[in-house]
């Protein structure tokens, strides 16, 4: 189907001295002009010769669209105050015409002719006080092009002759619709899937297509069938406008519906059942193609009854209800993705419309777009959120830079702010969920609960696991609800109503959105705030795996470390000085320190320890054992002087509270011992570390992994020094108690076999050295992936044992591999990086590579 429109008119009012300005409005207009949808008129337009009046006044008469350019020219011409403006503003007054005043200049113009007339830009800023003149004809235009719509559909609404062109959208199109392409895509295919959008033949389209748009509040979906009414309004006869909040507002749009339909009488009809049956029937007897959109259909059994059955048309649905499929199939609307946010916020915030992305990106800087996605990652990528981010920079003028610091500081008050030029959704974020959290609330209060427990966890993972098992953490009533498997799916169903959470079935998690979190947050005091983020880290410390040298804890810690990570920002947010965040931080730190998160763990690290020397005291066992721990992260790093003073104090403190044969006081000796290996200090390395061995056999026996360590560090030590008579039976006898009590899969066996592959390398024995290489390469792989500091290590020793061979073609590509690892994991300069660094550049030189 195609409807010819005739071209809206309009008549541009104007003084001589600003007619520059009325050029750039109308390059700014050129696309409507291109399109055929406007001609455009001024009074200057009359050739020599000819009646002036006459024509003026024939063109205002002719007009849709009435500009007015308002300067202190214009005031104080003959214009403002003659014929001319008197003739525009009776053609406005009778509905003959639309009257648009244009501020082209700031200029006082109280007890004008059209001072009550609403102006263009849509802030009232005059155009030549933007910074971009560019930006401020671009918002005129926008608001024109708005006004020829809105005519353009009018005059298809009220059409006497045919019934081919209803409509009653009641949104101007989007002109800052970003994005969404793939989408709207799928849901057209979705909708056509049983028969030609264009075909008239009911039969062909006996099924009623139906399609939900479903997701959170303000992720889209209005703005979503807004556009696909626009994009595809060729394709229908009929486009109709739903809105379904409630059942009052159901049966108000029938009603108003039934009025616009030919043929439907029911103007005297009293009965509202009545009025919805006719309009039902008429569209199910329609024989033109007509799409109906139900528009916030969040309560699915409401709008059952007002549903079409057959018909030759498309029904479609936004809402947040999740279980949607008794009524129709379903398309879930997803977050924007980065750049698409950007692109978003971008085209708001400097009144872009229209514009592609790349276009948009061209005209931006790279500063601006770079600060435009640390504003979409902070909104999360939420629509709703960046237009209203954008609005607030369009009307304040303010940077980029700016509204993210005002962001990250009034967090509470942008997001319950709207923009004046709001129209197609004036809610803001924070009153679009508000209602949603009552209506949980009043029917389940323990889902109300859960939902605020969410919002303390990490929101991509939140484990079903964690809200059931560490029920006795809750208050009542979700504790008792977390412990029965029926009434946790009604609480999340409860909330899976309006989307305000996800589950998936796969992983056993649920996930919410960013500032779903953020706004429940901020609706909560202080006091409940810092309850909540206490429940959650005893939760979390209860589930958390106290053993993190068993391998076979290792999944069991990684499901559980985003919600650690959570945990460290509440304790340093909420002031949390317990001493299990002090455990829970070490263990966590442990955990990462084994797969080399280096960055991570220290600021872990350090504040356990800082917890444990508040609470416990700086003299305290505990507070040893996480210096221990901290000390042997920066001998990891390669701050040597650091982890050295730490060693000592925490050798001091177990030595004076523990005794000098305790098993932590010989495994910080060891430790220390094995600083002064890596810094060349074998004379102070050995006694240490033998000293550590004693105690170790002393006190927890020959076999116990404890002493193996001792001995694979006497044995580096003694290969240091070239002493390897001496080390290899040291090595031999750590790896048969290091396989025996922990695996030959565990990191610390394969460690050992490793120094073993080095020491036979040290000897020339290159063939027992290579497959020993081979197996630790091949197992710190599969236990740690390809990009751990482990495998870098093992790929760097076969290289070198290669490049010893003469092997040059297998050396080469490892030593690479190694190299970019250490540079990923540890920086530069580190001096492990550096040593790699170092064979590299060896290898290079070597003629035969």
């Amino acid at each position: 189907m195609s409807n010819v429109l005739t071209p809206i008119e309009i008549f541009c009012s104007y003084a001589d001295e600003d007619d520059a300005l009325f050029r750039k409005l109308e390059k700014h207009l050129g696309l409507l002009k291109q399109r055929g949808l406007i001609t455009l008129w001024h009074n200057r337009l009359p050739l020599p010769g000819t009646n002036w009046a006459q024509d003026v006044d024939a063109h205002i008469n002719s007009a849709s669209v009435i500009l007015l350019l308002i300067s202190a020219n214009f005031l104080a011409s003959d214009y403002c105050y003659g014929t001319e403006m008197q003739h525009a503003l009776q053609q406005g007054k009778t509905g003959k015409a639309r009257v648009i005043p244009i501020l082209l200049s700031s200029v006082d113009y109280q007890d004008a002719p059209f001072e009550k007339l609403k102006v263009l830009p849509s802030n009232g800023k005059p155009v030549t006080e933007w910074s971009s003149s560019n930006r401020a004809f671009t918002n005129v235009a926008q608001g024109i092009r708005q006004t020829i719509e809105e005519l353009i559909y009018t005059s298809k609404s009220t059409s006497s002759d045919s019934f081919s062109t209803i409509w009653n959208i009641p949104y101007a199109r989007n002109h800052f619709f970003t994005g969404r392409e793939e989408f709207i895509n799928l849901l057209h295919e979705k909708l056509i899937k049983d028969g030609n959008s264009d075909t008239k033949d009911t039969h062909a389209a006996a099924c009623i297509q139906r399609q939900a748009i479903k997701g959170l509040g303000g992720i889209g979906k209005t703005q979503i069938a807004i556009e696909y009414a626009y994009r595809y309004r060729e394709s229908y006869a009929v486009i109709l406008w739903v809105n379904a909040a409630t059942e009052e507002t159901l049966i108000s749009s029938f009603a108003d519906i039934a009025e616009m339909l030919p043929s439907l009488l029911v103007k005297d009809e009293t009965d509202q059942k009545k009025i919805v049956a006719a309009v039902k029937h008429w569209l199910e007897q329609c024989h033109e193609h007509w799409l109906l959109i139900f528009d916030n259909a969040d309560d699915i059994s409401l709008v059952r009854d007002f549903l079409p059955n057959t018909g030759n048309g498309h029904t479609l649905l936004t809402t947040r209800a999740y279980a949607v499929s008794a009524i129709a199939a379903s398309i879930e609307v997803e977050k924007m993705g980065l750049l698409e946010g950007s692109c978003l916020l971008l085209r708001r915030a400097y009144s872009l419309a229209n514009s592609s992305d790349k276009d948009v990106l061209k005209q931006i800087s790279d500063e601006d777009v770079n600060e435009a996605g640390n504003i979409v990652s902070d909104l999360d990528a939420l629509p709703l959120a960046l237009d209203q981010a954008g609005a607030y920079i369009e009307e304040t003028q303010c940077s980029l830079s700016h509204y993210l610091e005002l962001y990250r500081t009034h967090r509470t008050q942008l997001l319950a702010r709207r923009g004046v030029e709001s129209s197609n959704y004036p809610l803001t974020v924070e009153t679009t969920w508000s209602l949603a959290f009552q209506r949980v609330e009043q029917a389940n209060t323990a889902a109300a609960q859960l939902l605020q427990l969410c919002a303390f966890l990490a929101p991509d993972a939140i484990l079903e696991e964690l809200i059931m098992e560490a029920a006795s953490r809750w208050s009542s009533p979700l504790r008792e609800a977390a412990t029965d498997l029926f009434l946790l799916d009604q609480m999340i169903d409860s909330l899976l109503k309006f989307s305000l959470v996800k589950r998936s079935k796969e992983t056993g998690t649920l996930s919410i959105h960013r500032l779903v979190q953020a706004v429940l947050i901020d609706k909560m005091d202080q006091q409940t705030q810092s309850q909540w983020a206490k429940q959650v880290l005893l939760a979390v410390n209860d589930l958390f795996p106290s053993n993190t040298d068993n391998v076979a804890l290792w999944p069991q810690c990684q499901r559980y470390l985003s919600q650690v990570q959570v945990c460290s920002t509440l304790i340093e947010g909420y002031s949390l000085m317990f001493i299990e965040a002090a455990n829970l931080l070490n263990r966590a730190g442990l955990y990462m320190y084994r797969h080399a998160l280096y960055a991570i763990v220290e600021p872990l690290f350090r504040r356990a320890l800082a917890i444990s020397e508040e609470i416990l005291g700086i003299e305290t066992s505990d507070t040893a054992t996480l210096l221990n721990n901290l000390a042997g992260l920066y001998n990891k790093q390669g701050k040597y002087g650091q982890a050295e003073l730490l060693y000592q104090r925490a050798l001091q403190i177990s030595e004076q509270h523990l005794g000098t044969e305790h098993p932590n006081t010989a495994c910080t000796l060891n430790n220390l011992a094995g600083l002064y290996e890596n810094l060349g200090k074998y004379e102070q390395a050995e006694p240490l570390c033998k000293r550590a061995l004693q105690i170790s056999e002393q006190q927890l026996g020959i076999e116990h992994p404890d002493t193996a360590r001792c001995l694979d560090n006497l044995a580096n030590i003694y290969e240091s020094q070239g002493k390897y008579e001496q080390a290899e039976p040291l090595y031999q006898r750590a790896l048969q108690i290091f396989e025996r009590q922990l695996g030959i899969e565990h990191p610390t066996t394969i460690s050992c076999l490793n120094n073993l592959a080095n020491l036979y390398e040290g000897l020339g024995k290159y063939e027992q050295a290579e497959p020993l290489y081979q197996q630790v390469l091949q197992l710190f792989e599969r236990q740690f992936g390809t990009e751990h500091l482990n495998t870098a290590l093992s790929l760097n020793n076969l290289a070198c044992l290669y490049y010893d061979q003469g092997k040059y073609a297998a050396a080469k590509p490892l030593y690479q591999r190694a190299l970019s690892i250490y540079k990923v994991q540890l920086g530069d300069n580190h001096p492990e990086t550096l040593k790699i660094q170092k064979n590299v550049a060896l290898f290079l030189q070597t003629d035969e590579v």
